[in-house]
């Protein structure tokens, strides 16, 4: 993500970053390809990375994977405090972000019963829709760590379910309501 502004946090003079009354910060911003980089660090003196995030996006899960390839990044944007060697170059202290999806429509009474909301075809207030997710592997078909959130349709008719994760699977079950079929 082009832009971003990553903040190098250092322990100052005595090295800890525990001690904040001398800690530096130097801040970069990442370049077209979401790069970034530090330079002329000090060996043994504690760092840490903090990285602003766009708008509307979150943090993705933290150390998900191997270290070359997931995010460092917490909820709040900061990685693990790092301290280098001398002659240390520690690439992989990166930060996935996403933007969290959402879905959603309405249930209406199809008062002509062929199976599309036409004009003037009312939406049903009050029925309950269940969302199922797929859990920590994604999978709702793996049912062991599925989630389940339940809503009820406006005044409208209308539902939505916010803050998904992009990449999990999702299935929405609709609960008819009393004497109505689907």
């Amino acid at each position: 993500v082009a832009g971003v502004k990553v903040t190098l946090l250092g322990g100052g003079a005595d090295g800890k970053l525990s001690t904040t009354g001398d800690n530096t910060s130097v801040d970069v911003t990442t370049d077209a390809d979401g790069n970034y980089k530090f330079s002329g660090l000090t060996p043994g003196v504690e760092y840490q990375v903090k990285f602003d995030k766009p708008a509307g996006s979150v943090f993705t899960r933290l150390d998900a994977g191997g270290d070359s390839s997931d995010s460092d990044a917490g909820a709040g944007g900061l990685s693990q405090v790092i301290t280098l060697s001398s002659g240390e170059n520690n690439a992989p202290i990166d930060a996935g972000v996403y933007v969290p999806a959402s879905l959603g429509d309405r249930v209406w009474l199809d008062a002509n019963g062929n199976g599309q909301q036409d004009e003037g075809e009312t939406g049903v207030a009050g029925a309950r829709v269940t969302l199922i997710g797929g859990g920590l592997d994604g999978l709702v078909s793996t049912t062991a760590d599925n989630t389940s959130v339940e809503t009820v349709t406006d005044a409208n008719g209308n539902y939505k379910f916010d803050g998904l994760f992009p990449g999990t699977e999702y299935q929405v079950k609709f609960e008819a309501p009393t004497g109505a079929v689907f």
